[in-house]
């Protein structure tokens, strides 16, 4: 697994932040996103819906448009 910021202890970062860059270095992959924390997708996805996250995919596709 990758920190997605090396130069922070994952500890010190709070979840929510580490998923949200994840998402955004991934380009929104949740599977590569969640290669970076080290974590399966599965676990990921309950992650984004307890952070209500979903919203980064969806800005992401309307952005597109």
């Amino acid at each position: 697994s990758c920190d997605v910021q090396p130069d922070s202890p994952p500890s010190l970062q709070p979840e929510r932040q580490r998923i949200e860059i994840a998402l955004r270095l991934s380009g929104n992959n949740r599977e590569k996103a969640a290669q970076m924390l080290g974590i399966s997708r599965s676990t990921l996805w309950r992650k984004i819906r307890h952070y209500r996250l979903e919203f980064i995919e969806k800005r992401r596709v309307s952005d597109e448009d």
